[in-house]
């Protein structure tokens, strides 16, 4: 075990059973493509009503919409005191949705979805239900092909973002209309934000792949693009701190990784620096 995993230990050793303590630690488990954050964010915010005290949160990737919408949109229901306003960091969220969810490359996505999920594989030793990649495309895929019969380049495989809620919800365009409504506050509670971004780069031919996604490839290739410019292999490094509300905003600033070789969108929480900033924003530091 590396040593930024036994530190993310002794933090959430501390959490649990510290002096500092949390007087419960919870985990919400949603699904992420039958239905939209929207209603994930509503059985939130149904479980987690009347609640009283000081809520802490950590969101990862989609979860940070989840929980925008849980607080923003259906907030009224806590409890909680002016006193001890709620804290959440979301860690590589996709704030304003994610290309890779964009109707228009959702073919292109699919397969750098695929090829991601093949090196976390091999990198992170992620196999079967562990390797959340794999396992997005091949429902995808399951999904394309139920619908079209086919993986043929038509306009109903790029519509086809629409039908799948988990999908249409995040989707980085102007006219998600789930995402517009979002941004429109008011809102119902005003959480301090932190996050956590990074835009990953690398040299790395094993890893080199991802270079067929980005918007410099030269030629014929640069309409075959899922990203348009920094990401961490699964979000838009921009639309990770861009809230888009009036009146929300990051309380204090990001944990920027910058660009760089090793931080991407699964191994934010392998990283002490990840861990020293949740610390920060929740007083609750380690040595």
């Amino acid at each position: 075990m590396c040593s930024s995993d036994l530190r993310a230990r002794e933090w959430l050793g501390r959490a649990t059973q510290g002096r500092e303590r949390y007087d419960q630690v919870l985990f919400f488990e949603h699904p992420t493509l039958s239905v939209s954050p929207v209603i994930n964010a509503l059985e939130l915010g149904r479980a987690m009503a009347g609640t009283t005290g000081q809520i802490d949160v950590v969101a990862h990737s989609r979860g940070g919409l989840v929980v925008r919408w849980w607080l923003e949109a259906f907030g009224a229901s806590l409890r909680t005191a002016s006193s001890a306003p709620v804290r959440a960091v979301l860690v590589g969220s996709p704030l304003r949705g994610t290309s890779l969810a964009a109707p228009d490359r959702i073919q292109h996505a699919m397969s750098l979805v695929a090829n991601v999920g093949s090196f976390a594989e091999q990198a992170l030793t992620l196999a079967g239900t562990a390797n959340p990649f794999l396992w997005v495309s091949g429902k995808l895929v399951e999904i394309i092909v139920s619908v079209t019969g086919s993986l043929a380049k038509t306009p109903i495989v790029d519509a086809l973002t629409a039908l799948v809620p988990g999908l249409a919800g995040q989707s980085a365009v102007t006219n998600n209309h789930e995402l517009n409504r979002l941004c429109t506050g008011p809102v119902a509670v005003s959480p301090a934000y932190g996050a956590v971004v990074s835009n990953f780069e690398t040299d790395n031919p094993g890893i080199r792949f991802w270079r067929n996604f980005r918007k410099d490839r030269v030629g014929d290739l640069v309409a075959d693009v899922v990203f348009p410019g920094a990401n961490d292999l699964v979000v838009d490094t921009w639309s990770m701190t861009d809230f888009g509300a009036p009146g929300v905003k990051l309380a204090s600033r990001a944990c920027d990784f910058g660009t760089s070789d090793t931080v991407w969108h699964c191994n934010y929480f392998r990283q002490a620096r990840t861990i020293d900033y949740l610390g920060s924003q929740f007083g609750l530091t380690l040595d």
